[in-house]
């Protein structure tokens, strides 16, 4: 049926042509909306002219694509279409289709290209000055689809590439057939999630360069990242559910990409305005050493040794094969030449070998413990480092006896990354409040973006450009309670890192200044799109980015519970969401460490999310998290509040008895289907398992994660909530039981 109204669409787009060959308005613009269209010789334009959309050819004429370029370097095409079907002649046309897709059509009306989204409302499609191209739904704003998932030969700031564990999206750079073909060549360059994070470059299916593991600021074997700090942020995720890499530019950067070409080397370059030409700032590979396993098994490469003997064995190993070696064969690489003596336990003479200014061995097939303290790494490796040394276990003959303890070489240089991170990751690091006033001007009431009992929240920048959400606790909250409070969740999130949790940047105690500085989630809390009535909230989250909250939080929620963490408060308002509709968890002064003596009873925690056990009896575990999260979820699907309806969880245990979900379906959103509605239904199943009034009837939350992920899991059957809490406070006992009448209106 779309195909048909495309093939309409294009008839009368052709018609229309002839007469007129310029159906597009004819001033620049950045958007297109239905009714719209593009056409060969005419182009969208980013607000700040950084980037054009338009059709062009990269070298036979009659071959034309559809594409984005940097507006000053025209040559410099950033994304493609059309890569794999290229027009014949410049007939072509983009538009918008009935259903909300962006359709590249070409002069017979045929579908060469689509984005392939459905729209509820009116759709338009916008260049953003970042050089990403967006599909909406006006009707709350929400990005359908954009090019920057949807990756080319090139990486521009704010894109990233690696791969979401939670969906299976894989973003990676492909080559190139060659410099005229834009369709897919041999070559791609993405992150490797396995071992310590690095990025690899792939001809086929074999490596032929790799970055070098990731040390906490940058590639280890790509130094030069160091010297242009000053422009670039880099940023690199690893955690359960997702491992990537990007680059954002910081204020006043000047352009640049990072470009994966056609015989397979990658560069970042960079606009130099003098010369008004593209420079490398780095690229892989760079020389002969960079070519990955150049000398193999214990051997050592230096580009500036004499042609000959490029590869040599490290202290205390020698050619596996002196022979081949002699010869320039490196294939059998090196070995010991004496076997380690562990000592098991009694003294040894083997120790470690310092070799400093090289790549750190790849980590790939090397078992990693993100979870241990430096201590605990410490204790293990034996001795300290630099970021630019790694460690070898040698025998008596070629050691260094102030490293008295040998160990694998695989997990000692997993280990040491790991030490690289804590000691290189900067976090948690205090601040000065004169930065803060100065982020924040002055804590003005026009930054204010959130208040809470006992914190106001600012909007803020700093000197670097980076915004962040700076929260400042009141002055009559800095008793002794509230400064415990202040300094474990300052303890605790200086240590916890992961792509669910707000990240802590930097605190700030000075006197009467209490102050935490977080990263700054544009889009604010969670609440505001399930329950918000005004502005569309509630009809810009679709379910499909609903289910990618729920899966999220739990995630989430599953890393502290591994950490020994128990968060109690967890609710809608103190769950963010990311521009990109990522979640993650906040506000942490409450939580609990499992290995705490007791709770303190004069919390106020959020009435409707306790667990009953808690609520009545201070009894808390990890399923008190689990009964809190059940019940989020709940209202993420039903867009009803729990406080403001006392009998949520029977209602939505009768409606699923009888199998009326929709009924308990948020109406503000589009009816769902297929797929997509038994996703709901076995998500609302699960969340009635987590508000199960026992605790051991209710799953764990890595659990709930599995049963979330796999849907062919077996789910166990929820029985019917016979207690219902009107009011949850702490140390108040009043219920309501589900099988009593409830006062008129209560419904």
């Amino acid at each position: 049926m779309e195909l048909m109204s495309s093939y309409l669409i294009s008839l009368l787009l052709f018609s229309f042509l002839v007469l007129s060959p310029r159906a597009f308005a004819a001033e620049v613009t950045d958007t297109l909306g239905k009714g719209q269209n593009v056409t060969d010789g005419e182009t969208l334009v980013s607000a700040g002219g950084s980037f054009t959309l338009g059709f062009f050819s990269p070298g036979v004429a009659a071959k034309r694509y559809l594409g984005i370029w940097f507006t000053l370097s025209e040559d410099v095409v950033c994304w493609v279409a059309n890569s794999e079907r290229p027009l014949s002649d410049s007939y072509g046309a983009l538009v918008i289709s009935a259903m909300g897709s962006l359709l590249l059509l070409d002069s017979s009306g045929q579908v060469v290209w689509s984005s392939n989204t459905t729209g509820i409302g009116s759709t338009s499609v916008q260049l953003l000055e970042s050089g990403n191209l967006v599909v909406s739904d006006e009707s709350g704003g929400a990005a359908m689809w954009q090019s920057f998932d949807h990756l080319s030969n090139t990486q521009l700031p704010g894109t990233k590439i690696g791969k979401n564990l939670w969906t299976g999206a894989d973003w990676q750079l492909t080559s190139w057939r060659s410099a005229n073909d834009p369709s897919a060549g041999n070559f791609r360059y993405m992150t490797d999630a396995e071992g310590v994070p690095q990025n690899i470059l792939l001809d086929g299916d074999q490596v032929k360069y790799r970055t070098g593991p990731w040390n906490g600021l940058w590639f280890s074997g790509v130094t030069e990242m160091a010297t242009y700090s000053d422009m670039f942020t880099y940023l690199l995720t690893s955690t359960p559910s997702e491992v990537t890499y990007g680059y954002v530019a910081k204020p006043g950067a000047p352009f640049s990409h990072v470009l994966l070409t056609d015989d397979g080397v990658f560069r970042h370059l960079v606009w130099d305005h003098s010369s008004r030409k593209w420079k490398v700032f780095f690229q892989g590979p760079r020389d002969i050493c960079d070519h990955y396993g150049k000398c193999r098994a214990f051997g050592m490469c230096n580009a500036n040794a004499p042609l000959a003997s490029f590869c040599s064995c490290i202290k205390g190993f020698s050619p596996t094969s002196p022979l081949l070696w002699k010869i320039g064969d490196t294939s059998k690489g090196c070995r010991r030449n004496l076997m380690l003596d562990c000592g098991n336990g009694a003294s040894t003479t083997d120790g470690f070998v310092v070799m400093e200014g090289v790549k750190l061995p790849d980590t790939h097939n090397a078992s990693v413990d993100p979870s241990i303290t430096l201590e605990e790494c410490n204790t293990r490796l034996m001795v300290a480092t630099l970021v630019y040394s790694w460690f070898v276990a040698v025998t008596a003959e070629a050691q260094h006896p102030q490293f008295p303890a040998p160990l694998v070489i695989g997990a000692s240089i997993a280990s040491l990354v790991v030490v690289l991170l804590v000691l290189l990751s900067g976090t948690g690091d205090a601040l000065d409040r004169s930065t803060i006033r100065e982020a924040t001007r002055n804590f003005s009431e026009a930054n204010v973006i959130g208040e809470g009992g006992y914190s106001v929240v600012y909007r803020g920048q700093l000197r670097d450009g980076t915004m962040v959400a700076v929260k400042r606790l009141k002055k009559f909250y800095l008793t002794d309670k509230g400064k415990e409070d202040f300094s474990r969740e300052v303890g605790v999130m200086s240590t916890l890192r992961h792509v669910n949790l707000a990240k802590l940047l930097y605190y700030c105690r000075e006197e009467d200044e209490w102050i935490l500085v977080y990263e700054l989630m544009e889009n604010r809390s969670l609440n505001l799109y399930i329950f918000g009535e005004e502005n569309g909230f509630r009809s810009s989250l679709n379910w499909a980015q609903r289910l990618e909250i729920i899966g999220g939080v739990a995630v989430g929620v599953e890393f502290l519970h591994s950490k020994g963490v128990i968060h109690r408060d967890l609710n809608p308002g103190n769950i963010l969401v990311s521009d990109t509709w990522h979640p993650k968890i906040t506000d942490f002064a409450t939580m609990k460490l499992f290995i705490d003596e007791k709770t303190n009873p004069a919390l106020v925690l959020m009435p409707g999310y306790l667990a009953p056990e808690y609520s009545g009896e201070w009894a808390l575990t990890y399923k008190c998290d689990v009964y809190s999260f059940g019940v989020v979820l709940l209202e993420i699907v039903s867009g009803r509040k729990r406080t403001d309806t006392p009998t949520l969880l029977l209602q939505a245990w009768e409606l699923w008895d009888q199998r009326r979900i929709r009924e308990l379906l948020d109406p503000e959103v589009a009816e769902p289907e297929g797929d997509l509605l038994s996703r709901l239904v076995r998500c609302i199943q699960i969340g009635l398992l987590c508000v199960q009034r026992l605790p051991e009837d209710r799953p764990t939350v890595t659990e709930v994660v599995e049963l979330l992920t796999n849907t062919s899991s077996q789910l166990l059957t929820p029985q019917r909530p016979t207690q219902l809490f009107s009011i949850d406070t702490p140390g108040l006992s009043r219920t309501i039981r589900s099988d009593q009448h409830l006062p008129r209106g209560s419904q």
